[in-house]
């Protein structure tokens, strides 16, 4: 076997070598994105004017709160909300808070006053 022979050889395993590794990559990848976590996606709700709670032993400084039904949301999730343009200023005035909270069923938001109209919001909800 001459030296060429032998680098050709060598040059072939490697390229049968380099393709093997890149069909187990490419399988490894389908199975990683068939498992792949469900995104989150927009949802549109509105917070009513009317339906809040008033806590009276709140020391928070929120004391009306309002617990919008969410399927399958649970204390362990986060819910990244937005407030609609059109619906800033009564969010404003009410005193929103800019945080909530989740809990089984429902993300429960918090407020100084109860609003004087609805509050349009989009939220997503983060599973952890």
């Amino acid at each position: 076997m001459t030296q060429l022979d032998h680098l050709e050889e060598c040059a072939q395993r490697s390229s049968d070598y380099t393709a093997e590794v890149a069909a187990t990559a490419v399988s490894a990848l389908r199975s990683m994105d068939a498992a792949k976590l469900d995104k989150p996606s927009n949802v549109s709700a509105s917070l009513p004017a009317s339906g809040w709670t008033l806590d009276a032993n709140d020391t928070s400084g929120y004391p009306y709160y309002y617990d919008l039904a969410v399927t399958g949301v649970t204390a362990n999730d986060v819910a990244h909300v937005n407030i609609n343009y059109t619906s800033q200023k009564a969010a404003l005035e009410c005193g929103l808070c800019p945080t909530n909270n989740t809990i089984a069923g429902y993300i429960r938001f918090f407020a100084v006053n109860q609003p004087a109209s609805a509050i349009s919001i989009d939220y997503w909800i983060l599973k952890l």
